[in-house]
């Protein structure tokens, strides 16, 4: 009896996963519903790639719509057009139904992955059969390399900056790999522990609090600030983990007064070096990075060179995602505007950042990885433009010298219920033209061994440096 209540569940969690078939109709229909809601409303859909290059693109989806039958089909089939525009903030998911659906099963991989070396190596396991250090080789008869290679087509990048790719994916491998993958109750794993190759069977467990639902999910989750003097060498180290507003107010901590409060002491202990640590840093309210670049000017600094808003979304009469009208609030701040092409352009001019005492003027390193995304990397596009710092680590996820920012526009397909997310505002820097990725000042990548030992090889490089200058 117990065994025939087993099959049974699997066999009602199977049913389960499987898509919503669709009718060619419908899927049409989604297509063109998609490509309109992208012209209508999207920023910044020709900054990355041509608009001759986006539309080869979708002419190649559109003549594989004929082979898909069903809901998980058709978005893995759209997500190359998601690819294709190459925007970190636009991203084309799976309905809500279905990602319920993996909640209430809540069957996960019990472990978490960190890419190191070319290797995919066990970071933190949940489950007796793995060991942290153990590296993947296979899961259910399938190459690790290809199951990471396929779920990162999912993660929306900035202009093929893979780095945020690599970063993402180890921290939400086990839930992306039940969202479009499969989540059994057992997983066949081979591995190698200490050179040699094993196998083993492991049961799926259900969600682990440290493993997180998506990258959002991840920075409420740390200590948003830390600050850190060795009263030795006088060397501060400022670790942001967020430049969230909400949570920061979540933890109970004022950003300005805080951030103040760490330059003023400073200013008054006479500390000449700091370091300030992006890594994992995913980015947030934008006035929040801007303040922090306050302290590093001397004089008042255009920090964007304009903006635009499509002109439907604008006035608020977008027929493809809903959005309130923003012309009077806009104008109140910035005065009479004009749609030009059927877009708004807002003058770089009227969002000026100006300097915040006491200025820090010493040696200065921010450490990098490709999870410092959006705020976080126009900050340190900002910093690097104005040679005010060097940039060690690994290549920031975000771009250069721009990015899709502000509310955020939600479009549901009529039939399959994919979702559509992009932010409506798209801002350029006040940067170099043409550049559209940071190349890092001192590029320093993980070791297995370092990974092992516990060892912060860019922030040991960054104090070994300060040590010297001084």
């Amino acid at each position: 009896m117990k065994t025939l209540t087993f099959c049974f569940s699997f066999l009602f969690i199977s049913i389960h996963l499987q898509s919503q078939d669709l009718s060619k109709e419908q899927i049409r229909e989604d297509f063109d519903y998609l490509n309109k809601a992208l012209e209508e409303g999207h920023p910044g859909l020709y900054w990355y790639n041509s608009k001759e290059e986006l539309d080869k693109t979708t002419k190649k989806v559109e003549a594989a719509l004929g082979e898909v039958t069903n809901v998980t089909e058709l978005q893995s089939l759209l997500v190359d057009i998601n690819n294709a525009i190459s925007c970190g903030h636009t991203a084309i998911l799976m309905p809500d139904s279905h990602y319920k659906m993996v909640d209430s099963v809540n069957l996960f991989l019990p472990f978490n992955i960190v890419l190191v070396e070319g290797m995919v190596v066990v970071a933190e396991s949940f489950t007796d059969e793995l060991s942290r250090g153990d590296q993947l080789m296979s899961i259910n008869g399938e190459s690790i390399d290809e199951v990471i290679q396929q779920l990162q087509r999912f993660i929306p990048i900035d202009k093929g900056i893979t780095t945020k790719r690599d970063r993402s994916i180890e921290i939400i491998f086990p839930y992306y790999y039940a969202v479009y993958k499969d989540n059994p109750r057992k997983f066949n794993v081979d591995y190698k522990n200490g050179g040699k190759k094993k196998s083993t069977v492991i049961e799926a467990i259900g969600r682990d609090e440290k493993m997180y639902k998506s990258v959002r999910d991840f920075a409420p989750a740390q200590v948003p600030i830390q600050w850190t003097v060795d009263k030795s060498s006088q060397i501060g180290t400022l670790k942001l983990s967020t430049f969230s507003g909400q949570s920061f107010k979540k933890h109970e901590i004022n950003f300005k007064d805080t951030i103040k409060g760490i330059f003023e002491y400073i200013d008054a202990n006479k500390i000449n070096s700091l370091v300030i640590d992006l890594r994992w840093n995913n980015g947030g309210t934008m006035p929040l990075a801007e303040y922090l670049f306050s302290f590093f000017i001397d004089s008042t600094y255009q920090y964007y060179n304009d903006a635009e808003i499509k002109q439907a979304v604008m006035e608020g009469v977008a027929k493809y995602g809903r959005s309130r009208n923003m012309k009077p609030m806009m104008e109140k701040q910035l005065g009479v505007l004009e749609p030009r092409d059927r877009v708004y352009y807002l003058p770089g001019d009227k969002f000026m950042v100006s300097p915040t005492m006491p200025r820090f003027n010493g040696e200065l390193y921010l450490l990098t990885n490709g999870f410092s995304f959006s705020a976080t990397s126009a900050f340190i596009s900002q910093i690097q433009q104005n040679k005010l710092g060097v940039i060690v680590g690994e290549t920031p996820g975000g771009a250069f010298d721009g990015l899709n920012a502000g509310p955020q526009m939600k479009v549901e397909l009529p039939n399959s219920k994919i979702r559509l997310y992009y932010r409506i505002i798209g801002t350029r820097y006040n940067v170099a033209a043409g550049k559209t990725r940071t190349k890092v000042d001192v590029e320093i990548d993980n070791t297995y061994d370092a990974f092992m030992g516990g060892k912060d090889l860019q922030l040991e490089y960054a104090l070994e440096e300060l040590v010297k200058d001084q």
